[in-house]
């Protein structure tokens, strides 16, 4: 089985609910996202990569974008991210993930709406 990595940032706490489940349901690491952001690159030894976000403003936080841009040694591992907001679909996190896609990372976005144990990763 892969080894599995969830990195998370939470404002209110409702990120680090989804990131839990998601480890739990995964067999995986739970990393809170300010415990690695001060590295100068964030390399995961795991081969799936979870990213559990809040949206802030229909935009990823900018500790999350910084996040993002750190990570290194990606290539051929599967990455995914989980982004919440409080009132509908995060419409605007989609060209910030498929962004990623270009880096000759894999990429996929799943929306967790009313039952986040349900998400399939």
């Amino acid at each position: 089985m892969a080894k599995v990595e969830v990195y998370y940032f939470s404002g209110t706490g409702n990120s680090l609910v989804l990131a839990k489940l998601v480890a739990e349901r995964l067999g995986g690491a739970l990393i809170p996202i300010a415990s690695v952001i001060d590295r100068e690159k964030i390399e995961p030894a795991a081969d799936v990569i979870g990213i559990t976000f809040p949206v802030y403003y229909a935009d990823a936080p900018n500790i999350v974008r910084r996040f993002a841009e750190k990570l290194a040694n990606t290539e051929g591992k599967y990455i995914f991210a989980i982004s919440n907001y409080g009132g509908g679909a995060a419409a605007r996190s989609r060209p910030w993930i498929a962004s990623s896609d270009r880096t000759g990372r894999r990429c996929c976005q799943r929306r967790c709406r009313n039952d986040p144990a349900a998400c399939r990763c």
